[in-house]
Protein backbone atom coordinates (compact mmCIF):
# COMPACT_ATOMS: atom_id res chain seq x y z
CA UNK A 1 0.00 0.00 0.00
CA UNK A 2 1.22 3.58 -0.82
CA UNK A 3 2.18 6.17 1.97
CA UNK A 4 -0.32 8.76 0.01
CA UNK A 5 -3.55 5.87 0.81
CA UNK A 6 -2.30 5.08 4.26
CA UNK A 7 -2.46 8.95 4.87
CA UNK A 8 -5.64 8.97 4.49
CA UNK A 9 -6.23 7.31 7.35
CA UNK A 10 -9.15 9.51 9.21
CA UNK A 11 -6.19 9.51 12.21
CA UNK A 12 -3.81 10.71 9.62
CA UNK A 13 -5.87 13.13 7.63
CA UNK A 14 -6.85 14.93 11.10
CA UNK A 15 -3.17 15.01 11.95
CA UNK A 16 -2.29 15.77 8.85
CA UNK A 17 -4.58 19.04 8.17
CA UNK A 18 -4.39 19.97 11.76
CA UNK A 19 -0.56 20.89 10.99
CA UNK A 20 -1.09 22.38 7.58
CA UNK A 21 -3.44 24.59 9.83
CA UNK A 22 -0.75 25.13 12.15
CA UNK A 23 1.77 25.99 9.89
CA UNK A 24 -0.24 28.39 8.06
CA UNK A 25 -0.59 30.48 11.04
CA UNK A 26 3.34 30.82 11.57
CA UNK A 27 3.41 31.26 7.64
CA UNK A 28 0.93 34.29 8.25
CA UNK A 29 3.17 36.07 10.75
CA UNK A 30 5.98 36.48 7.49
CA UNK A 31 3.04 37.55 5.09
CA UNK A 32 4.20 41.23 5.05
CA UNK A 33 7.80 40.19 4.03
CA UNK A 34 6.90 37.41 1.55
CA UNK A 35 3.36 37.88 0.57
CA UNK A 36 0.29 36.37 1.29
CA UNK A 37 0.23 32.70 1.19
CA UNK A 38 -1.21 30.82 -1.66
CA UNK A 39 -0.27 27.05 -1.80
CA UNK A 40 1.72 24.44 -0.05
CA UNK A 41 3.35 21.84 -1.59
CA UNK A 42 5.70 19.43 0.83
CA UNK A 43 7.39 16.27 -1.07
CA UNK A 44 8.11 13.51 1.30
CA UNK A 45 10.39 10.56 0.72
CA UNK A 46 7.19 8.62 -0.09
CA UNK A 47 4.60 11.27 -0.91
CA UNK A 48 3.58 14.76 -1.41
CA UNK A 49 1.25 16.94 0.54
CA UNK A 50 -0.37 20.18 -1.41
CA UNK A 51 -2.37 22.68 0.97
CA UNK A 52 -4.28 25.41 -1.23
CA UNK A 53 -5.49 28.18 0.77
CA UNK A 54 -8.92 29.90 -0.35
CA UNK A 55 -10.01 32.60 2.36
CA UNK A 56 -10.79 30.64 5.58
CA UNK A 57 -10.87 27.32 3.88
CA UNK A 58 -8.19 24.91 3.13
CA UNK A 59 -7.82 22.43 0.27
CA UNK A 60 -5.50 19.58 1.67
CA UNK A 61 -4.51 16.55 -0.98
CA UNK A 62 -1.92 13.71 -0.34
CA UNK A 63 -0.80 12.74 -3.65
CA UNK A 64 1.89 9.60 -4.94
CA UNK A 65 5.88 10.94 -4.74
CA UNK A 66 6.05 10.29 -8.20
CA UNK A 67 2.94 12.35 -9.32
CA UNK A 68 3.42 16.21 -10.77
CA UNK A 69 2.60 18.42 -8.17
CA UNK A 70 2.56 21.64 -10.50
CA UNK A 71 0.23 19.82 -12.24
CA UNK A 72 -2.03 18.60 -9.53
CA UNK A 73 -2.10 22.12 -7.86
CA UNK A 74 -2.96 23.99 -11.76
CA UNK A 75 -6.33 21.71 -12.03
CA UNK A 76 -7.01 22.27 -8.37
CA UNK A 77 -6.10 25.77 -7.55
CA UNK A 78 -6.23 27.71 -10.71
CA UNK A 79 -9.69 26.16 -11.72
CA UNK A 80 -10.89 27.48 -7.87
CA UNK A 81 -8.81 30.84 -8.54
CA UNK A 82 -6.58 29.85 -5.73
CA UNK A 83 -2.84 29.24 -6.75
CA UNK A 84 -0.57 28.72 -9.54
CA UNK A 85 2.85 27.55 -9.99
CA UNK A 86 4.81 28.64 -12.72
Amino acid sequence: MSAAKVSLEPEGINESVHMALKLRTLREKFEDIVGKIECVAVQYQKSKRIAIYFGDYLLYKAIESTSDYKKVISLLGTSSGGCSID
